[in-house]
């Protein structure tokens, strides 16, 4: 076996699959084709292959072994992705050309409905259109998503792993029940503010307590009401002010382009291609304005300057896989600029109230609170490999810890594969200790300081070398310490 040339392949296939999403995604493609591409590098999804690179990774000592244990997991969820690969393309593409109707009558995409859910005041019309949502996620989706599942799990146990969560934990290293066990005990000591700010919420709006459903929660986070604080054609303006300020190249040196071209079927959401890394990271984005517009931006951005100022002299691995942790973490230190009330008062909207302040603290509180549940409830969807009686605990789970009602028929559709939400939890947790640290270090207003920035830069050449338990302790931090992260949240949620 060419070790070198497996590296070389594997690379090619990510080139490649980015190039194809952000080709779609930006609205310049119909349909996504990625049966092609895992075709012609079926070489990767060799069990042969598998067999070896383990077994040179038992062997191994030092940075070779980090570099072969993150090869082994990019090789397994390859092979993973190449049994489903014809599955996944059916479901994009059905997600991508399937229809709802508004009560008018009027059809819209399915993933259109989402964001007409986020920006309709009226309630009884954004039940209706929820309703004809789930309705076709039941008919059309679920079924496909059903059948990959257990075309998923028969692959695994191919592989001889029991089930999804032995597979993540022995491939990755993170230890998913004292994650999932540590956040029950945030679930438990938020449980009072959060009740007490979804209720003044939802009386605001006149929404019924004891009928209040998920539709209603992802409208009051959408926090359409300071929008005007928020416009849209200054966003890019005072993205280049404080990154100057910081000593960072908003462009990367030419690695770093911004999607910014207005298309028809081009979605609505920002999002980060890192097409090759760092030469061609491509930002997408419609600029509409809006405190969400924003933080989705900033989030993406924060993806797109990591992988923009990644030393392109670092192994394959370290610059393309490795703890997803650490790349979420950079783009949540960023989406949270906009919650944060000096950044804003300096940047954005000197005349901000203090409502909306709390109002995104809160949005930030159900949102820790919805990814806890969600790991909880994904260790049970996947302990034992079975569907049966799955529905209604997600629905159970999820109502529970955000107190509204949250459907059944999302029960697969709300899952990221290989426990992705514990990704994103350990990034929320090591985003806290980084803005604590750069506070702490480089004042209130770091977004501001030369040195800050010449700080972060030193982390993102650095790839994903470091998991974010390692770049924790870089800042004398334990990753699983929650108070930096509670303590931010009553600081501005009362």
């Amino acid at each position: 076996m060419d070790l070198d040339l497996v590296r070389q392949r594997a690379e090619k296939l990510l080139n490649e699959l980015d190039r194809e999403f952000y080709l779609t995604g930006s609205g310049q493609k119909d349909q996504v084709d990625i049966g092609e591409i895992y075709e012609k590098y079926s070489d990767l999804a060799d069990r042969k292959l598998l067999d070896e690179v383990r077994e040179m990774l038992e062997a191994a000592e030092g940075e070779e072994r980090k570099r072969l244990s993150y090869l082994y997991e990019f090789l397994v969820l390859n092979y993973l992705g190449h049994s489903t690969r014809k599955r996944d393309e059916e479901f994009l593409n059905r997600e991508a050309s399937l229809k709802v109707k508004t009560p008018e009558g009027e059809e819209v995409s399915f993933r259109y409905a989402e964001v007409l859910l986020l920006n309709e005041d009226d309630r009884d019309r954004r039940d209706a259109i929820d309703s004809a949502r789930e309705k076709a996620l039941a008919e059309e989706l679920n079924p496909i998503l059903e059948a990959r599942f257990r075309e998923l799990n028969d692959s695994m146990r191919e592989l001889g792993f029991s089930n999804c969560v032995e597979l993540v934990e022995s491939l990755s290293g993170i230890d998913l029940v004292p994650l999932r066990d540590r956040l029950g005990g945030f679930l438990m000591e938020t449980e009072e503010l959060y009740q007490r700010n979804l209720k003044e919420h939802l009386l605001s709006k006149g929404i019924p307590l004891d009928d209040a459903k998920r539709h209603d929660l992802r409208y009051l986070m959408r926090g359409r009401g300071f929008d005007s604080y928020f416009r849209g054609d200054r966003l890019i303006e005072i993205t280049k002010r404080y990154l100057s300020a910081m000593g960072i190249d908003m462009y990367a040196g030419g690695n770093v382009r911004y999607d910014l071209e207005e298309r028809e079927k081009k979605s609505p959401r920002a999002f980060c291609s890192p097409i090759r890394v760092p030469d061609e990271v491509v930002l997408v984005i419609m600029p509409k304005g809006g405190a969400e517009d924003y933080k989705t931006f900033l989030h993406e951005l924060g993806h797109a300057l990591h992988y923009g100022h990644v030393d392109r002299e670092l192994p394959f691995e370290f610059k393309y896989l490795g703890d997803n942790s650490v790349t979420e973490a950079f783009a949540m230190l960023f989406d949270h600029l906009p919650l944060n009330p000096a950044w804003v008062r300096e940047l954005a909207a000197p005349d901000i109230p203090d409502e909306y302040i709390r109002h995104s603290w809160f949005t930030q509180l159900a949102m820790l609170r919805r990814y806890s549940a969600k790991l909880d409830y994904e260790l049970a969807l996947h302990g034992d490999g079975s569907l049966e009686g799955k529905a209604p605990l997600y629905s159970e789970k999820l109502s529970s810890a955000l107190h509204v009602k949250y459907p059944e028929t999302s029960y697969l559709y709300d899952v990221d594969d290989f426990f992705y939400c514990a990704r994103y939890l350990r990034a929320w947790i090591l985003e806290s200790h980084l803005s604590s640290y750069l506070e702490e270090k480089y004042g209130e207003k770091w977004f501001l300081n030369e040195e800050a920035g010449r700080f972060l830069a030193g982390l993102w050449k650095l790839g994903q070398k470091l998991d974010a338990a390692e770049i924790a302790g870089e800042l004398g931090r334990e990753l699983y310490d929650l108070r930096p992260m509670i303590e931010r949240i009553r600081r501005y949620l009362p």
